[in-house]
């Protein structure tokens, strides 16, 4: 659905488009902190998707991008992009260095900033470091002028680079510890002894498909003239030093080391978590960061206790990757692939602190008052992991002011560069979801469309259908809104398959048949439920037109024979008898029940319409999305206000591809606001009767937030609205740019200027 909010301020191109700040996310593989020359506490966090960002928690719950950064990402200079590793210093915050490896730009390398992030100077084949792939950071803690720095590198059999390097005099020179064949992986993989700087420990886990590298513990007693490997048949991936002779380390399985390291002692891990970050605050008191959440224990791992919280209060996304401790109040965070938590009651209750990460690419909203949920993706360019599609889901209950995300929907491997990701929920019960992805199955590179299911608003997501074939294709989700049980999904067809065409669930997605009977051989790409009935609905196809189901899409028949591509239905809520469907040759109308249907353009920029909405309030006020052709660059943001006899572009200054724009109606006398889900987040546009400064520069003019009607004759348009018991009316005559002074009007909204209603 997209309804009318932003028609006049659009139209004109006159701004109107405002980022609501998310849904951020973030793959925070490393988190440090220290105090500034102030005492004032900072953590830096390296975000594997974009950059270093900081945040200062006495001052605000917001990240920060480096001064350096510069977002959006198709920015040519990414010299400070996707870093792996960051590390500063307890008591100077200005200084801090990060590393990020070769992503085909040339810019790979150790980078230093000794402003906080400001400036950067770049370390690498010129000075030392012969190793493109660097991953770990650790300062020298017995270095006072804190120019010793060890970097450890990634390296495999078919990448045998030199893994440790080492630098004494702030970077400008490195010298290699180490030919041996093995190397870092993760950030947090060397520690050095704090009461022997001789001592280092290096965590060297085993890289799928190299078999021979040296995975182990590798520890050096002689500042890295020698080394030894203390685990040599384990895996591991996080190090940590308590004091001079207590160690402990992570990975598949838990260890501690009495010795220094010379020694271990091995526990089991929670559940069979795998570790990959370990804050030892005390021998008693251990926190470890996991695959499967965070977990502590006060007797050295002979028993855990998980501490990841519950519901909406928990850690959502439980794959976490490092945890740091704030050095003045003992609030731990914890970074984890698509947020970042904090716990201000050593994991009782979590907290997501996301906000100022960079957004998603969201390509679907659902939007029930001020409750919005979206479904979009972040595609990871990093080489970490191949290039992968990752899935999220983000809900705001505040209309998109804040923003948190859900469970992980499914755990995805893909090189899908479509956006096919769904998401509806039930009108009738809104912890109800169902969200499809777009993925593909290892090691096939065909797009696969999985529905996910969830019963708690997203704090957790059941698999709900995987289709047979990896290359069936998801076109459109949703409920029916009067029957909440039902919901529909549309699918490309596949011959020979026992999927695709089109799906039906009457457990509330929890599990789907195919309901196709009547449907011909065809990819079925859109539907709809009548919203007055619930049990007609309309489908319809790639090149077989628009079909009929008066059975709650049991059984089909042909409405209207079109040899197009049906892309998107929309019944008028008000009145079944009047639907629209957008095709690739524009939008077709029927006011006679899909006995005559014809089409409607006039105006349209583009003719292949990609989606279409009708406002619930007003709906003769109709919106969509067109453009020049199938997957097209550009999507143009339409809107009519007559039943589609004339369109206007509303695209204004939105320069971002729009993937779907929805409307919230926090009360149905009282249009709210559009969201359009982007590549680069969700942006909000508002009516111009909320912009004061769009209203008018009389102050007589001040009817922000009490406009009921808008009415418009020819270019001249009208809006009532109450104040103190009396009803004025004002009048703009350049679409809503500027305004009359208000006219006390009497009793009765629009009907007294006696004029046609737009709104």
């Amino acid at each position: 659905m997209i309804g009318l909010i932003t028609l006049l301020i659009v139209q004109q191109g006159v701004g109107g488009w405002t980022y609501t700040g998310g849904p951020p996310v973030t793959l925070t593989f490393d988190l440090t902190v220290g105090e500034d020359v102030n005492n004032k506490v900072r953590f830096y966090a390296a975000n594997l998707c974009s950059t270093v960002y900081y945040l200062e928690p006495e001052v605000e719950d917001k990240w920060k991008p480096v001064a350096a950064f510069y977002y959006p990402p198709n920015n040519p200079d990414r010299r400070i992009r996707w870093p792996r590793s960051v590390a500063t210093v307890e008591q100077n915050t200005d200084l801090v260095w990060m590393c990020r490896w070769e992503e085909d730009d040339g810019k790979w390398g150790v980078y230093k900033s000794e402003d906080g992030g400001a400036t950067w100077e770049r370390y690498w084949s010129p000075h030392g470091i012969n190793n493109p792939y660097p991953v770990s950071l650790t300062i020298d803690p017995h270095d006072q002028s804190h120019n010793t720095v060890y970097l450890g590198c990634f390296t495999s059999i078919t990448t045998p680079y030199v893994a440790i390097y080492r630098t004494s005099d702030g970077g400008n020179t490195w010298s290699s510890l180490t030919d041996l064949l093995f190397g870092c992986k993760y950030s947090d993989q060397i520690a050095i002894n704090p009461d022997d700087g001789n001592w280092i420990l290096v965590c060297a886990p085993q890289y799928a498909g190299n078999q021979e590298i040296l995975k182990g513990l590798w520890l050096s007693t002689d500042c890295g003239v020698t080394w030894s490997n203390r685990l040599p048949t384990h895996e591991l991936h996080a190090v940590t030093y308590l004091n001079g002779s207590r160690a402990y380390a992570g990975g598949d399985e838990f260890w501690i080391s009495t010795n220094g390291g010379l020694n271990w002692i091995m526990r089991y891990t929670p559940s069979g978590a795998v570790v990959y970050d370990i804050l030892a605050r005390a021998q008693d008191d251990i926190f470890i960061a996991t695959n499967k959440g965070v977990f502590h224990t006060t007797d050295e791992g002979q028993t855990w206790e998980d501490r990841n919280g519950s519901g909406w209060n928990s850690i959502l996304r439980a794959s976490c990757y490092t945890i740091e401790e704030d050095p003045k109040s003992s609030t731990i965070y914890v970074g984890t692939w698509g947020a970042l938590y904090r716990t201000s009651d050593f994991g009782q209750t979590w907290k997501e602190i996301t906000a100022g990460m960079p957004p998603v690419y969201t390509h679907k909203l659902v939007i029930h008052n001020s409750l919005v949920y979206t479904a979009g993706r972040v595609w990871d360019t990093t080489g970490y992991t191949g290039s992968v599609v990752a899935p999220f889901v983000h809900r705001s209950t505040d209309g998109a002011q804040s923003w948190q995300g859900t469970a992980p929907p499914c755990i995805v491997r893909s090189l899908a560069l479509v956006p096919h990701n769904k998401i509806d929920i039930n009108w009738q019960n809104t912890n109800r979801l169902i969200a499809g992805f777009q993925i593909s199955g290892v090691p096939h590179f065909d797009l696969k469309g999985t529905i996910n299911y969830s019963s708690n608003g997203g704090i957790s997501w059941n698999f709900a259908y995987d289709p047979a074939d990896p290359g069936s294709q998801l076109n459109h989700l949703c409920y029916n809104p009067v029957v909440g049980n039902y919901a529909y999904a549309c699918y490309d067809y596949k011959s020979g398959v026992q999927d695709g065409g089109f799906m039906r669930s009457t457990d509330y997605g929890a599990s789907w048949e195919l309901s196709s009977t009547g449907l011909p051989p065809d990819d079925v790409l859109s539907c709809d439920v009548n919203p007055l009935s619930g049990n007609e609905l309309y489908a319809g196809t790639r090149s077989h037109g628009i079909y009929i189901s008066t059975d709650y899409g049991a059984t089909w028949s042909t409405l209207r024979a079109i040899f197009i591509p049906v892309t998107t239905i929309k019944f008028d809520p008000s009145d079944p008898d009047i639907t629209y469907a957008g095709t690739s040759d524009g939008v077709l109308k029927t006011t006679d029940h899909g006995a005559n249907w014809s089409f409607c353009n006039t105006g349209l920029p583009y003719l292949y319409i990609t989606d279409l909405g009708v406002d619930p309030e007003e709906p003769t006020i109709v919106f969509g999305l067109c453009q020049e052709a199938v997957n097209s660059s550009e999507n143009r943001f339409v809107c009519s206000v007559d039943g589609g006899a004339r369109w206007l572009d509303l695209t204004g200054e939105m320069t971002l591809y729009l993937h779907d724009v929805e409307v919230d109606r926090v009360a149905p006398t009282e249009p709210g606001d559009f969201f359009a889900g982007t590549d680069h987040g969700v942006y909000k546009l508002s009516p111009p009767w909320i912009n004061k400064h769009l209203v008018s520069s009389s102050e007589d003019a001040t009817f922000a937030n009490n406009g009921k009607k808008l009415v418009r004759n020819g270019d001249v348009l009208w809006c009532s609205y109450e104040s103190g018991g009396a009803i004025y009316a004002v009048r703009s005559t350049d679409c809503g740019q500027s305004w009359s002074k208000k006219m006390e009007i009497g009793e009765g909204y629009c009907p007294a200027l006696d004029l046609p209603e737009v709104m």
